[in-house]
């Protein structure tokens, strides 16, 4: 999973990303990626899930925490270079350009046990709760939220 991980920091490099994340959808994301259209089901079983995001869902609130997270410039505007990377995750870097590359656990795998919720409401805590999808809020909430710039378009 290394490798994940070495191209999530290069492609967030490379092109400037506002907000990446690595993730494989688990029993535990269900409910709030179907309250934020960001969870949908690929079969009638339910049992193969795809996870996305549009700018549109970014635009009001972050969904969620993920299993590797990289917050661009807009959100280290928003929450803090120093918040970001004292936040409680098992790994939290600064990658080149600036953005934040967190990390929830060692291993994707761990994403599917009981501790896994306890360390995404921590982490989400820490960050910024007022930034979180939250279930209890729900979507009509008014969310903390960056602004994005498009930059000059090359062509």
């Amino acid at each position: 999973m290394r490798s994940m991980e070495n191209l999530i920091s290069a492609s967030s490099v490379e092109f400037s990303a506002d907000f990446g994340f690595v993730h494989s959808p688990n029993h535990f994301d269900i409910d709030v990626g179907l309250a934020t259209e960001t969870v949908a089901f690929l079969d009638a079983k339910r049992s193969k899930k795809s996870l996305f995001l549009t700018t549109h869902v970014l635009n009001k609130y972050l969904p969620d925490i993920y299993w590797i997270t990289v917050f661009g410039k807009p959100y280290v505007d928003l929450f803090s270079r120093g918040r970001l990377l004292s936040a409680p995750a098992f790994q939290v870097r600064e990658l080149s350009n600036g953005s934040i590359l967190m990390k929830l656990f060692e291993d994707i795998s761990s994403c599917e046990e009981m501790d896994y919720e306890k360390r995404k409401r921590e982490v989400k805590q820490h960050i910024s709760a007022s930034a979180f999808f939250d279930l209890s809020k729900a979507t009509s909430y008014i969310y903390s939220a960056p602004e994005f710039f498009w930059g000059d378009i090359e062509q």
